[in-house]
């Protein structure tokens, strides 16, 4: 009986003894994590949601390439007026300022914006130029008694958008002065950049061929001018004139067709302001294909339009 006790006995603490080292090898077989530092922790999440992957950024950035638009934006015309010591106006001044967008094009859009920052700072030094000539006028007045009908002198200059499209971009200026007399002198000049490169571009640049260019240009305008509304206007001598017409800065092209420009005084009076004439692509063949607009395909333009399209400075 006592036996058989016993080794009842004995079963059990060895029951015991095998749960307690199980329990034991459980407990050593998990690692113990030690606490994380709360602002360590915070600095990690911190970290984790400021970092952007390398390749979210590169898709992000093309993205913006791609749904990028080609544009000119004209800014907001703007208006200064500069006097003397007196406060007496000297010089008023109206213009406004271009910026240009080729997205995926950095060297060619910045070209180009470099090109009117450039026109900018020339302008800057012409008020100045402008305003001193405006003082020296009004204090010869003042010696002589004669400022009773000084008004100041005037400068302006805007910008005007003709064509924008990924072969080429069109704007011109029209510009004035008045330094007294009987009315501002206005003239007016075009700029063309290829869109690709950013690069001005002259007359060679566009046509197909410049000989051709300037010929064809010539006939066409000895063609239409004695038949148009300005033909009692021109210069008794117009015809010897023609061809200083067109220059490097009196062309741009559109929708249309090859523009020229005619300025005041070359072939009639400031009465008549400037002029535009119109080359329709489809009349004469100067302009070089690839700068030919894509949308210019089905527009036609009969000679006889280009008067009605013909645009003036009337500034009296």
């Amino acid at each position: 009986m006592k036996r058989e006790n016993l080794l009842k006995g004995s079963g059990k603490w060895l029951l015991i003894c095998i749960v307690c080292v199980s329990v034991i090898c459980a407990g050593c077989g998990k690692k113990e994590e030690a606490p994380q530092d709360q602002e360590s922790v915070q600095e990690t999440q911190e970290t984790q949601s400021d970092e952007t992957p390398e390749s979210e950024t590169a898709d992000t950035e093309e993205e913006e390439e791609v749904t990028g638009e080609l544009s000119v934006e004209v800014m907001e015309t703007q208006e200064e007026e500069l006097t003397d010591a007196e406060g007496t106006l000297l010089l008023s001044v109206r213009t406004n300022s271009i910026q240009v967008s080729i997205p995926g094009n950095e060297e060619a859009e910045t070209a180009v914006n470099q090109f009117f920052a450039d026109l900018q700072t020339s302008y800057g030094d012409t008020m100045t130029q402008y305003r001193d000539m405006a003082q020296e006028d009004l204090s010869m007045r003042e010696e002589e008694g004669l400022t009773d009908s000084w008004m100041g002198y005037e400068l302006g200059r805007e910008y005007t958008v003709m064509r924008v499209d990924e072969q080429m971009i069109s704007i011109v200026e029209d510009s004035y002065e008045y330094t007294g007399g009987a009315h501002p002198n206005s003239v007016r000049v075009a700029y063309n950049f290829d869109t690709q490169t950013g690069a001005r571009m002259t007359l060679e640049d566009v046509a197909s061929d410049l000989d051709e260019i300037r010929t064809e240009s010539t006939n066409y305008l000895a063609k239409m001018l004695p038949t148009s509304d300005y033909a009692q206007e021109l210069f008794e001598d117009y015809a010897e004139h023609l061809e200083d017409i067109l220059t490097d800065s009196t062309w741009y092209t559109d929708e249309k067709g090859f523009h020229i420009i005619c300025n005041e005084y070359i072939i009639t009076p400031h009465s008549s302001g400037i002029l535009d004439f119109v080359l329709p692509y489809g009349e004469v063949d100067v302009v070089a294909q690839k700068y030919i607009p894509q949308t210019a395909a089905d527009i036609s333009v009969d000679i006889t339009d280009d008067q009605s399209e013909s645009q003036h400075n009337t500034a009296d």
